[in-house]
């Protein structure tokens, strides 16, 4: 046995690098240093403070003491404190989370409950939890940003002529209710200024591109009075968004931006209403079209011609439908040309892509041929071949806790009994019935589907044609 070497009284190794999720558990609970190497999104973490830094700044700075001497230093990202997403105070229980980073979910995620969590847009200062004022100043900056960012189709509207659509969802209002539910009790409970300019006269570029191109917009940022006061805006622009928020609901409906310069909300309403019975008939009779081209295109379809299309891989059967009606346009009906992917065979039907060797059935679930002859020829060897087929009781064996799986299939039961299509017609004699999955196989549609690829040869059961009027399978 190999010896280790050991000295009374050394210090017991540390661990100190550690994988992405288990780094934020670390850092948060206890007063060390460690990290997580990465070559495109490390992180470091020193006593509670969380750096987007590697290995070499780690190097250099292992306590708080090292944190703070160099809090102003310049690195390849500017300032130190311009690194730094995180910082928990366990002594206070509080945890200051940057709010634009990678990182800061996690990190949030790794905060105990009892915790109290703060966003903001920077952390600037270096003990910032020691002073409330300053840090929920810093929160109520966050949160006028995030303000901002949420009425961001409302400046845009404002501040651009051409734009007048409101793309919000019907959530949003309750999280700008919240957000200024929140401002007036910090604000009210820390002392901070409600009129004052927090960002001292810095204007915000906000994203107002619904595409994955990027347009943006300079706006000033509002006082805390004036969010929760709700005056913003004039009264003027008010009613201009407004105009632009109707006009975003009925837009769809084919009212254009004329009609709401010229009509009253009531004429407009009243008109969509006399467009929407009108579209309830022309809807109506679309769908009696539509389900009768697809009656047809099932009916029509021969079955022996369906079968052999369907074994060379061509579309068995097509039929004009329509679709719903587009945002853009509620009361237009697209007509189009449909696959008929309902089934057109009484019962399920199976073919050979001889390529790669995999048996595909008319319901579209496929497997390897040779797990699929294995089946057949075990069902056969264990089951089919023993049966008193004297017998006309069914006969029935459950394998659904055996947990027999063909591909992604589980055999669930095989039963001896009077053969019914799909649809549940009688056809008025005895067979094999092989439930895999929510896929029902019969004996005698396998031994056809055998003499169509001449597979014969590869499994142990006669393929011979069967007269169907015969009350048994001999």
């Amino acid at each position: 046995m190999k010896k280790t070497n050991s000295k009374v009284g050394a210090e017991p190794r540390i661990k100190r690098k550690f994988n992405r999720s288990e780094g934020f558990h670390v850092g948060v609970h206890r007063d060390e240093w460690g990290l997580f190497d990465s070559r495109s999104n490390p992180y470091c973490f020193v006593n509670g403070y969380f750096f987007t830094y590697g290995e070499w700044f780690i190097r250099n700075h292992t306590t708080v003491e090292d944190i703070k001497n160099s809090w102003d230093d310049y690195s390849y990202k500017g300032n130190i404190y311009n690194a730094c997403f995180g910082i928990i105070d366990r002594k206070r229980k509080i945890a200051v989370i940057r709010n634009d980073n990678h990182y800061s979910y996690s990190l949030e995620r790794a905060v105990p409950d009892n915790y109290t969590i703060l966003h903001v847009n920077e952390i600037r200062y270096f003990d910032i939890t020691k002073n409330l004022h300053k840090l929920y100043t810093e929160h109520c900056k966050y949160l006028i940003y995030k303000f901002v960012n949420q009425y961001s189709d409302y400046y845009n509207v404002i501040n651009n002529n051409r734009a007048k659509v409101i793309f919000k969802s019907k959530y949003l209002q309750d999280e700008i209710d919240d957000t200024k539910r929140r401002l007036d009790k910090i604000s009210s409970e820390h002392n901070i200024s409600r009129t004052k300019d927090l960002f001292a006269g810095k204007e915000c570029f906000i994203n107002v591109s619904k595409s994955w191109s990027s347009k943006y917009i300079k706006v000033k940022y509002p006082t805390i009075n004036q969010i929760i006061n709700d005056t913003i805006f004039t009264d003027e622009q008010k009613a201009y968004i407004e105009k632009c928020k109707f006009y975003s609901k009925y837009r769809k409906y084919g009212i254009v931006w004329k009609d709401i310069v010229t009509k009253t909300k009531e004429e407009i309403k009243d008109k969509v209403a006399e467009e929407e019975k009108a579209f309830k008939v022309r809807w109506d009779k679309a769908v009696k079209i539509g389900e009768e081209n697809k009656r047809k295109a099932i009916e029509e379809a021969n079955s022996e011609k369906t079968l052999e299309q369907f074994r060379n891989g061509e579309i068995l059967s097509t039929y004009i439908t329509f679709k719903s009606p587009r945002r853009g346009d509620k009361f237009k009906i697209y007509w189009f040309t449909e696959i008929a992917r309902t089934r057109v065979f009484k019962n399920i039907q199976l073919r050979l892509n001889t390529t790669r060797n995999i048996v595909i059935t008319s319901n579209n679930a496929s497997v390897n041929l040779s797990q699929a002859i294995t089946l057949f020829n075990v069902l056969y060897d264990k089951y089919f071949s023993h049966y008193d087929y004297t017998n006309t009781d069914d006969y029935f064996i459950d394998f659904t806790k055996k947990d027999i799986r063909i591909n992604y299939y589980n055999l669930r039961h095989i039963c001896f009994t009077e053969k019914k299509t799909d649809d549940g017609e009688r056809l008025g004699y005895m067979e094999w019935r092989i439930q895999i999955g929510c896929h029902t196989l019969w004996l005698d549609d396998i031994k056809e589907f055998c003499r169509y690829y001449h597979l014969e040869d590869k499994v142990h059961f006669d393929c011979s044609a069967r007269n169907i009027n015969q009350l048994t399978n001999k």
